[in-house]
């Protein structure tokens, strides 16, 4: 054993980065094509000593409940070319045939439910059932999940004793009545889908899912259209710190707006009393007993973004992260307005992540149509975001036009000296005005001086001119030294254009005027070296095929 894999930290690094392939479920033969599951496998079967903590990593994260009945003997599944004693095995061996997937294939033949687990199975599957961390039941899983659940509805010992984090999405209402054998005391983060309709099944869940998961951190409930039992089982969970949920009333709504422990909050405010909701909640903020006192993280789908204005005008949350989609298109002097709100002195330097995103007009619901859409996006409404000086991200996908000189752009970016994600209307284009200077090649050479962190940009330049190679790249007086706080492999580079991003894998162009393709993409390929894609959107939007990939040579 190499001596750097005896330094504990180092071993855990290794394990950790392999375990990264256990996010996404397995599709195919995952030990013979050089994946993570492969690797960790192979280490699993190595010695004593790197054994165990293989193994804990291969069974933390399940996308099914398949592996543990692979470790049983023939119980409504396919074994190919498996020796069929084997309960002999190893636990790495064991481990191994378990995850196999592609050799092994359930019997979607058989209606016929699993017999109960015997003793000894019962002692096999605790070798490794308390391993498991995170489990997800879906329409692929679900049929042996839930013959599995199913023989365990009696039995009083826990399946799953450690299990932290269940994702549980079904097609129909009444799989709800196998959930119960997995609500353990350990759950921290619960994430379950309902079908149409909510049947008894589905409402005795919502109404003893808090006390059978006490230590409930986060939950995410997709669902569609608004219940009021939904509503009322939200609030019954303590202790929140994330909540992601669909339509909500606004008695559940006013109850999330006074919790003192969440930090994240996602939700749907489509029904037609939004407004008046969002503006109570409003009037009852003070310093003291602000609403969402403690949330970073607020994410509300809207009808209008008018709406969020009063609530935000108080200035007593400390929001991190805003991401807000509506259906009508802003006027300038709104979208200056909620900038302005958002941008209070107390979130100054709290605010790292602004996403606007307005619902296209082919999915627009009539009633929100309002005449005075379609005002350009200015200076002026975003001036106030100079404010954010430690933004990290800003993505604005809009119906308005853009009216933004380049001058204008360089004002904005000299803020941002962080800035990571910069996305203005990539999908809708710009619609520049004829009278509009427009963002030049020059102006994307700045634009990275100022910005050296940036690592995804969407805006629309004029490229019908390339810029020549600088003579003396030093010369430049627009160079921003990255934050001191930054790694130093952040900053962007020299190069013959004076600059060279080297963290910048993805561009989207929008609508891009372009005269010499060859001399343009020479000029990306040089201030870009890492760019690995380049989107162009046509006129309704789509993504042009041809622009998915970028050729170095």
């Amino acid at each position: 054993m190499h001596n750097a894999l005896l330094v504990a930290e180092v071993f855990t690094y290794i394990l950790e980065c392999l375990a990264q392939d256990t996010l996404h479920a397995p599709s195919l033969d995952v030990y013979t094509n050089g994946t993570g599951w492969g690797a960790l496998a192979a280490l699993a079967r190595t010695c004593h000593a790197l054994s165990d903590p293989a193994i804990d990593l291969l069974w933390r994260r399940l996308h099914s409940l398949e592996p543990l009945v692979q470790c049983l003997r023939g119980v409504g599944v396919h074994h190919h070319d498996f020796d069929s004693d084997l309960p002999s095995f190893s636990d790495a061996e064991r481990t191994r045939r378990a995850h196999r997937v592609r050799r092994l294939s359930v019997d979607s033949q058989s209606d016929r439910d699993l017999p109960p687990f015997s003793d000894e199975e019962w002692r096999t599957l605790q070798r490794y059932t308390p391993r498991v961390r995170e489990l997800t039941i879906d329409k692929r899983s679900e049929e042996l999940c839930f013959k599995v659940l199913r023989s365990l509805v009696f039995r009083t010992t826990l399946l799953l004793p450690n299990l932290r984090r269940l994702r549980f999405l079904c097609r129909e209402n009444a799989a709800m009545a196998y959930i119960r054998p997995l609500l353990t005391p350990t759950i921290t983060h619960l994430d379950v889908s309902f079908g149409v309709g909510y049947g008894s099944v589905v409402l005795d869940f919502l109404q003893g899912y808090h006390t059978l998961c006490p230590n409930l951190t986060s939950i995410r409930f997709h669902y569609q259209g608004m219940n009021t039992k939904i509503s009322t089982a939200i609030c019954r969970a303590q202790s929140l710190e994330s909540i992601d949920c669909g339509l909500i009333d606004d008695t559940a709504l006013t109850h999330i707006a006074r919790s003192l422990t969440l930090k994240k909050f996602s939700t749907q405010l489509y029904h037609i009393d939004s407004h008046r909701i969002l503006r109570d909640i409003a009037r009852d903020n003070s310093p003291d007993l602000p609403p969402f006192r403690n949330v970073k993280v607020i994410n509300l789908h809207l009808g209008d973004l008018s709406f969020i204005i009063p609530f935000l005008k108080p200035h007593h949350q400390s929001f991190t992260d805003v991401s807000l989609t509506f259906f009508v298109t802003p006027t300038t002097a709104i979208l200056h307005s909620f900038f302005s709100a958002l941008g209070s002195s107390t979130r100054q330097g709290s605010v790292r992540r602004v996403h606007l995103l307005q619902v296209h007009q082919s999915e627009l619901d009539r009633r929100w149509v309002r005449p005075d859409h379609w005002q350009p996006l200015t200076y002026d409404s975003l001036c106030p975001l100079q404010s954010f000086t430690c933004l990290r991200e800003l993505v604005l996908e809009l119906d308005n036009p853009v009216s933004l000189e380049e001058e204008n752009l360089m004002m904005l970016a000299r803020a941002w000296p962080r800035l990571e994600v910069l996305q203005v209307n990539y999908r809708s284009g710009w619609r520049v005005d004829s009278s509009t200077d427009p963002v030049t090649l020059n102006g994307l050479v700045s634009l990275l001086r100022l910005c050296p962190m940036l690592c995804t940009l969407g805006l629309s330049f004029d490229a019908r001119e390339v810029p020549l190679p600088s003579l003396d790249p030093l010369a430049s007086t627009l160079q921003v030294p990255v934050p001191p706080s930054e790694p130093s492999e952040a900053s962007a580079q020299q190069g013959l254009w004076g600059i060279r991003n080297t963290r910048l894998k993805i561009l989207n162009v929008s609508d891009s005027p372009i005269k010499d393709p060859t001399s343009v993409a020479r000029f990306l390929a040089e201030v870009f070296p890492s760019l690995i894609e380049v989107g162009i959107r046509n006129f309704h939007g789509a993504v042009d095929p041809s622009t998915s990939g970028v050729n170095r040579e």
